[in-house]
C-alpha cells in the first residue's frame, strides 16, 4: 500500500490544486482584461453569497450579501435566538459584533495583470489565508485560500447568482433581495 493510499483525501485536494492552478489565466493568453472584471457581480454558494467590486482604491471587496441562514437558530447555542449573525469567531475579540451581512472578507487584493490576489478572511474558523479569484471557462467563480503555497489551500466554487437556482432564490428572499426577478442582473458594471 501506497503513501498516498493512506491519504486518499489528500490527493484528491493535490489533484484538484494542481487543475485549479492550470485552469488559471496565464500571462500572454489575452485573458488579462477579461480575467480583471470577470469576477465582478454576485457569486453563490450553497450557504452564502458573495459580491465582488473594485474599489475606488483599485482594491477587489468582496461582501457578504446573503446567507442561508442570517439569523441565529436554536439549535446554534449561542447567539440570541432570530438575531442576525455576527462575526463571532474573530480572534479580534472588539470585532465579534460586526454583522455577518455585508462584511468584507477581502484585505489587499489586487488585480497583478492575470487574476485578483490579496488576503481573505474565512469567519468560520477566523483565520486570515493568503487568496487568489479566477472565472474558470464554464463561468464559475473560484476561490482559493492557502497558507504559504497555493497548493496548500483549498478552493471554493461560486456560481453566478443570474442563474436563479432554487438555493439562490432562498438566501436572496431572506434579506429582502430580488436578484431573480424578471429583468434583474446579478453583474455589476465596472467600477459601479
Amino acid at each position: 500500500m501506497g503513501h498516498w493510499a493512506r491519504f486518499p483525501g489528500q490527493l484528491a485536494v493535490l489533484a484538484v490544486a494542481t487543475a485549479s492552478a492550470w485552469a488559471q489565466p496565464t500571462a500572454g493568453s489575452g485573458a488579462a482584461p477579461t480575467a480583471r472584471i470577470a469576477v465582478f457581480g454576485r457569486w453563490a454558494e450553497p450557504r452564502t453569497i458573495l459580491e465582488f467590486r473594485e474599489e475606488p482604491n483599485g482594491e477587489l471587496s468582496g461582501r457578504v450579501v446573503a446567507l442561508m441562514e442570517p439569523v441565529y437558530l436554536p439549535e446554534d447555542g449561542f447567539g440570541p435566538v432570530g438575531a442576525p449573525r455576527r462575526d463571532d469567531n474573530n480572534p479580534d475579540e472588539a470585532l465579534r459584533n460586526r454583522p455577518m451581512l455585508d462584511l468584507n472578507l477581502l484585505s489587499n487584493y489586487r488585480f497583478d495583470g492575470k487574476r485578483w490576489q490579496g488576503n481573505i478572511y474565512d469567519p468560520e474558523d477566523g483565520g486570515t489565508y493568503a487568496s487568489r479569484l479566477w472565472v474558470d471557462a464554464s463561468g464559475d467563480l473560484h476561490m482559493r485560500g492557502y497558507l504559504g503555497i497555493p497548493l496548500l489551500g483549498r478552493t471554493a466554487v461560486f456560481k453566478p447568482v443570474s442563474l436563479c437556482a432554487d438555493h439562490i432564490v432562498e438566501m436572496l428572499q431572506k434579506v429582502g433581495l430580488d436578484d431573480c426577478t424578471e429583468g434583474a442582473r446579478d453583474r455589476l458594471p465596472p467600477g459601479h
